[in-house]
């Protein structure tokens, strides 16, 4: 990751926008780079300003109420921003983040290559876009491959974590590592063991539980039942064998009942038909006359349209002759019309052409006031122009006056500052040496805070433990309870399980399920079709009628094309005629031709002169000139309009002849649609009917059933896992209980522990704060007394101030002093050029006046012409409506022109339709004379004396053919009946029917199927006890099975478990990491120390420093100098820096201070170490307020703060 720029506004003390481009120089060309300003000044808040924009939070500010980042938001300002400019992997992007005070966060990320907005969605306080989009703070980890803590560890050391690792206790080590290193994996490794074993624990216990729950059976057991199963069989048997003997005497009996009852009802039914007899021989008499009837159907057929067809032709004549009389009316009221549109047009053509003629030298008129105008308009922007410049010179030089007041002020107090605020000749050497001290105190300040920490840790420690021993015992007792309470409800759940099963199986309602699933989407694409298909339908009648009426647009812009090419053709002759006027006019005017053609430069074809003074000026041409002219413009332009509106309605007919096409491509798809919808509803309907015999097909009925089924199988699912949970839960209690007595047992040795270690911390607390008392004097005795009466941390910081703030206001006075003498000269500079642009104002106001006087004696004779009209955009405006007024009288002309002919074809039309109707009026009168005449015949023929007789017997076919089966019906009955009697009467003419008999036997069938029902019950239950005890053994031989492998798999992993305890594993990975750590460290501590010191590492608890300059002696890190230390946490921060940045190239990095406790010459050793990053890409940023180190950086990002906004100075 490289940084290439930073902006920020309303940031703390940065209130003003503030920019910085680590790609420009002096920052592109330098390899170390001093962030320097006073304490408060803001530098650290240019690194919470590059984290809040990449991460939304920054070290100090990482949650939500006091904690949120909002409150980077400037005091005072409602809202703020930052913008960093980054390269990764090559790319360029740009991340933004702005607030407001009293709303969340927002922010995006931008590709700067392209220009593509990567996300706008902020994590936490920000607002989210969707649940599939990732956060800034995402993004930037997933392109950097640092998170935020890996962040400030590989590329921002901030204030209080430089010497953090250096400094830290074993465990607090160790978290630093594990962060750093990403080991988490470990603790997580563990975890997920812990809960495999509790797993496959549970599985084994499960298994022993289930088989303890199996009876115990065995094969002697299965034989006995077998052979009793084979005693009731052979009873069975026997009883079929009775059963079949009297069922087949009970078949015969029923047989003869049931052939004595037909007998009886067919002598009955025979009665029935004599009586009916009679009625039957009408209906045989009216048949015959109907037959006789329909054999004149085909003339009474022919009579009957003939006479229809006479009547209907009658009707049209008479109607044709109304249109006729209509016709011949409505051409004279058109004829008489079309007249009078026609001198009404005449009229207006000339008094219109008039008017316009002496519009168009109107408009001449306007243009030359226009130019006047623009000239009036063209020296009054300058006159502007100039006042502004005036305006403008005149505040320049009214704050160059202030400023200078300002000046002088400033000046004379800072002056007064450095008079009453003295300072030593030697305070920074003062300041670095309490720098020093502070820094021994501090870091037992914080030793004795931890102790005492630790002291308050163990106490509530203890007080827990305490608690925790107590809770234990409580704990016992109402796991006990609680099982009692749990097997009764398991027991209840069992009995609802059992009853829901009566109902159905799972399987059962599953199969239901399944197969209402299958009718589902079935139902809802036939509906679905359905319903397009009747769209479609819609759709096709609506085509049909868009081709009709594209048919009459079509003939009717084909006229239309046909009349304008002909006024076209008109009109080009005229323009031709005009334009050969024109030419001749200008041969007759020879010294404007020449005037036309003379060039400066060039010689003069009668003078020879090359200078021509008057090319430029025309002299008036003749008036039949002029006329042409005129005449040729509007000539022209009524032919523009003719081809415009030809080529128009051409277009015009294209686009409908498409339509057209179009519409008839789409006709033909809906109707192949119409025809597939059809097809498939027929298919949907076959796979229905294969599903249920309805042929009803209705989604919401599917619905109802699926609902249905899922109550009763979540029902089913829910009571077993309630009584599976139950089971589960009785074994889990057993295991707590055990549990219990462990955590008791361990809980208690931790107790007597933490009282120990409360013991050693209050005796360590009392050492520190003598240690602390005596350092304490020897920093007062290094402070002017000046500052004397104030904490330790206060005195150092006033001191600090007071030397950057008589530092700044040195260079203050020496700026100051040489701005005024800039502003002096200014000042003259600006007197001089306000005395110039007044005599510039004055020369322009006289030019405006002369201009605007001719410009307004032009619009006055504008005026007169045109009766008030004034601009050329109005007079055309007149001009156009006079033209427009006499197309609307053509137009009317025209269209009762053709209104008059629409009137003479309609009249023709009808004359045609008259005579028409004439000629089929005497067809219907022959052919219904000839139709009557040939039925009267016919009815003489067949026997009947008139038409009404006829009618009377006409039946219609079905109604004959009724007769027919009614007739035929009664005599088959007749013969079937009289058979049916004779054959039954020779069954009982031997054995007469007994109706005694058949009960007597049914008797005896009801007491043998007693007998063999009570047989087939005990041999089910002798089936199902026999299948019970194959089950039970098979059962136990599958849990013997499945207990055998869960005793294997529980042992393998508690063997696991037992072999990786605690943190071991952790501690073995974290050991390694170190030791990496201190080879990286090492490195980095060559070229700090010039190859005197190294790291040697044991474990991640004993770390100490060998000195090669001292006989290879080794030290406690805990003895090293303050410049020692500095340069070791160096190399370890370094060190855990490269293990944090993954698999970034990382090309900045920012140390906020840490270096108050080096003196001149291990600063030195410091910057030249640093300087040596060069040759690994990196630009190394220090925030540093010690003057000593920022002297030695060349280049330099000093934060000013001036009241309470601070500002940037790069140098």
């Amino acid at each position: 990751m490289k940084l290439t720029k930073l902006k920020l506004k309303n940031i703390n003390s940065f209130r003003e926008e503030v920019e910085i481009d680590f790609e420009n120089p002096p920052l592109s060309d330098a390899s170390l780079v001093a962030i320097t300003g006073p304490t408060g000044a803001g530098k650290t808040t240019l690194l919470d300003a590059i984290c809040v924009a990449l991460y939304s939070k920054t070290p100090r500010l990482n949650s939500t109420g006091t904690q949120n980042p909002r409150h980077l938001i400037s005091q005072g300002e409602k809202e703020g921003f930052v913008e960093v400019h980054f390269i990764a992997d090559n790319t360029r992007y740009i991340t933004e983040w702005s607030a407001q005070r009293k709303s969340s966060p927002s922010g995006q990320l931008i590709n700067a290559d392209n220009g593509q907005l990567i996300t706008d969605r902020l994590s936490n306080q920000g607002k989210s876009l969707g649940s599939s989009e990732n956060s800034v703070s995402e993004e930037i980890t997933s392109i950097l491959g640092l998170d935020f803590d890996a962040f400030k560890r590989s590329i921002m050391l901030a204030q209080g974590e430089f010497a953090a690792f250096l400094k830290a206790k074993n465990e607090e080590r160790r978290i630093i590592l594990e962060a750093a290193a990403d080991v988490d994996i470990y603790e997580a490794l563990k975890l997920a063991l812990n809960e495999q074993v509790n797993e496959v624990e549970t599985a084994y216990r499960q298994a022993e539980a289930n088989i303890d729950a199996i009876p115990d059976v065995s094969p002697e057991q299965l034989a006995e039942a077998k052979a009793e199963l084979g005693k009731l069989q052979a009873e069975s048997e026997k009883l079929s064998v009775e059963e079949q003997s009297i069922q087949e005497n009970k078949d015969k009996e029923t047989e003869r009942k049931e052939a004595y009852e037909k007998l009886q009802d067919s002598e009955k039914r025979k009665k029935e038909l004599d009586v009916i007899q009679e009625e039957i021989n009408d209906k045989k008499i009216e048949l015959e006359q109907s037959e006789r009837a329909n054999q004149l159907s085909t003339e009474k057929l022919l009579y009957d349209t003939a006479k229809s067809d006479r009547e209907r032709v009658s009707q049209d004549l008479k109607q044709a002759e109304k249109e006729l009389s209509d016709a011949e009316l409505q051409v004279g009221i058109h004829q008489a019309e079309s007249k009078s549109k026609n001198e009404e047009y005449l009229k207006v053509e000339e008094e219109n052409n008039n008017k316009i003629s002496i519009y168009n030298s109107a408009i001449l008129d306007v243009k030359q006031a226009e130019n006047q105008f623009e000239q009036v308009r063209v020296r009054t922007t300058s006159r502007d122009s100039l006042n502004n410049q005036i305006d403008t010179l005149t505040k320049k030089l009214s704050e160059h006056e202030t400023c200078r007041g300002e000046l002088e002020k400033k000046i004379s107090e800072t002056q007064t500052y450095l008079e009453e605020n003295p300072l030593p000749s030697d305070r920074n050497q003062r300041l670095n040496r309490a720098t020093a001290i502070l820094v021994e105190i501090n870091a037992l300040q914080e030793q004795k805070q931890g102790k005492i920490h630790d002291q308050s840790e163990y106490s509530s420690q203890i007080s827990e433990l305490e608690k925790t021993v107590e809770k234990l015992t409580q704990r016992r007792k109402e796991l006990q309870s609680e099982g009692q309470k749990t097997t009764e409800l398991h027991q209840e759940i069992q009995g609802k399980y059992n009853t829901l099963l009566n109902a159905g199986t799972p399987e059962e309602w599953q199969s239901r399920r399944e197969n209402a699933r299958k009718a589902q989407p079935i139902a809802q694409q036939y509906e679905f079709t359905k319903q397009q298909l009747d769209e479609g339908k819609e759709k096709f009648t609506d085509l049909n009628a868009e081709i009709k009426k594209l048919d009459v647009e079509i003939d009717k812009i084909k006229q239309e094309i046909e009349d304008i090419t002909s006024q076209y053709e008109s009109d080009k002759a005229e323009v031709e005629k005009l334009e050969s006027e024109k030419q001749s006019a200008l041969l007759s005017d020879p010294v404007n031709q020449l005037r036309h053609q003379l060039e400066d430069g060039k010689p003069c074809r009668v003078c020879g002169a090359t200078h021509h003074p008057y090319a430029g000026q025309v002299e008036r041409e003749s008036e039949d000139l002029i006329d042409i002219q005129k005449r040729l413009d509007k000539a022209e332009s009524v032919a523009k309009k003719a081809l415009k509106k030809k080529q128009d309605l051409e277009q015009q007919h294209t686009r409908e002849l498409q339509n057209k096409s179009n519409t008839s491509e789409s006709i033909e798809e809906c109707q192949q649609e119409i025809n597939s919808f059809t097809t498939e509803m027929k298919d949907l309907l076959e796979k229905w009917q294969d599903l249920y015999d309805s042929t009803d097909v209705s989604s919401q009925m599917v619905d109802e059933r699926i609902d249905e089924i899922d109550k009763a199988i979540d029902s089913l699912e829910a009571t077993r896992e309630k009584k599976t949970e139950l089971s589960n839960s009785l074994t889990l209690i057993s295991q707590k209980l055990d549990t219990c007595e462990s955590d008791y047992s361990r809980e208690n040795d931790a107790l007597e522990q933490t009282k120990q270690d409360l013991k050693d911390a209050t005796s360590d607390i009392e050492d520190i704060k003598e240690d602390i008392s005596n350092i304490e004097q020897r920093f007062w005795d290094t402070m002017p007394n000046d500052f004397h009466g104030t904490t330790p941390d206060e005195a150092k910081q006033q001191f600090e101030d007071r030397i950057e703030t008589v530092g700044l206001r040195e260079q203050e006075l020496t700026s100051n002093n040489a701005d005024l003498d800039v502003l002096n000269t200014n000042i003259k500079n600006d007197q001089q050029s306000l005395e110039g642009e007044n005599t510039r104002l004055f020369e322009l106001n006289k030019e405006i006046q002369k201009y605007q006087n001719q410009g307004d004696r032009l619009i006055g004779v504008v005026k007169e012409k045109t009766g008030g009209l004034e601009t050329e955009q109005a007079i055309n405006s007149a001009i156009k409506k006079f033209e427009e007024e006499i197309e609307k009288k053509q137009v009317v002309r025209d269209e009762a022109e053709t209104q008059l002919q629409k009137s003479r074809n309609l009249l023709t039309e009808k004359e045609t339709t008259h005579r028409i109707c004439n000629e089929k009026m005497e067809e219907s009168n022959d052919s219904y004379e000839e139709a009557m005449k040939t039925y009267q015949n016919k009815l003489a023929e067949v026997g009947f004396t008139s038409s009404e007789e006829h009618e009377k017997a006409l039946r219609e076919e079905t109604q004959i053919q009724e007769l027919r089966d009614t007739i035929e019906e009664h005599e088959t009955e007749i013969q079937q009946l009289n058979s049916d009697i004779d054959k039954l009467q020779s069954i009982f003419e031997q054995n007469p029917y007994d109706s005694k008999k058949l009960t007597e036997i049914e008797e005896q069938d009801a007491q043998i199927k007693t007998k063999i029902q009570k047989t087939t019950e005990k041999l089910g239950s002798q089936n199902q006890i026999i299948k019970n005890l194959k089950d039970t053994l098979k059962k136990r031989e599958e849990v013997s099975e499945e207990l055998s492998i869960a005793k294997k798999e529980f042992d393998r992993w508690k063997q696991l478990q037992e072999i990786i305890p605690q943190n071991h594993l952790r501690d073995f990975a974290l050991d390694i990491m170190f030791k990496q750590v201190s080879r990286i460290a090492n490195a980095y501590l060559t070229d700090l120390t010039s190859e005197r010191y190294q790291l040697k590492v044991e474990n991640i608890g004993r770390l100490s420093v060998i000195d090669r300059w001292n006989a290879n002696e080794e030290r406690p890190v805990e003895t090293l100098s303050g410049g020692e230390s500095f340069l070791t946490s160096l190399a370890l921060a370094l060190a855990l820096s490269e293990l944090s940045k993954g698999r970034s190239q990382l090309n900045s990095l920012f140390l906020d201070e840490g270096f108050g406790t080096l003196d001149a010459e291990t600063l030195d050793v410091a910057v030249a170490a640093l300087e040596t990053l060069r040759s690994q890409g990196r630009k190394i940023y220090l925030i540093s307020h010690i003057q000593a180190l920022t002297n030695r950086l060349p280049v330099k990002i000093n934060v000013r703060k001036r009241g309470n906004s601070s500002s940037i100075e790069i140098r």
